[in-house]
């Protein structure tokens, strides 16, 4: 994050995003939260929605996006909605950072790459997993 005077987050209610925001809080970084989640301090909105987030990110130094549906999800929602969150939500998000002229983008993945949490509605910390940010 060296170097950067504002971020925005997209999954910032999420387990990643939420890691993210406060380290950038900490280092004096402004920080626009970006969660289809209600929460202090994050803006709520559909990573879909291109025209919003393009307001969103005006001005943004770099956009981490870290919105998305994973190993939880599996079950609880259908294969229509994950293809329209994470792939299409993607597309959007990268559309937006074009539009709002972000100049740098960081597209993360998920503490399922520590393994485990593949049964439905499985949350880490529940499942085995002994990797501390997993606990």
């Amino acid at each position: 994050m060296k170097g950067l005077r504002s971020i925005a987050v997209t999954g910032a209610a999420g387990r990643i995003g939420r890691v993210i925001c406060a380290e950038a809080r900490k280092r004096n970084i402004d920080v626009v939260g970006i969660d289809a989640i209600r929460s202090d301090g994050v803006f709520q909105a559909d990573v879909r929605d291109t025209n919003q987030l393009s307001r969103l990110l005006e001005g943004v130094d770099c956009v981490f996006h870290c919105a998305g549906l994973h190993a939880p999800h599996v079950g609880l929602q259908s294969d229509d909605t994950f293809k329209s969150i994470n792939i299409d939500g993607t597309a959007s998000v990268l559309r937006a950072v074009e539009i709002a002229g972000t100049g740098r983008f960081v597209l993360t993945s998920t503490t399922a790459i520590y393994g485990g949490g593949s049964a439905i509605g499985l949350a880490p910390g529940r499942n085995g997993l002994h990797h501390p940010h997993c606990n």
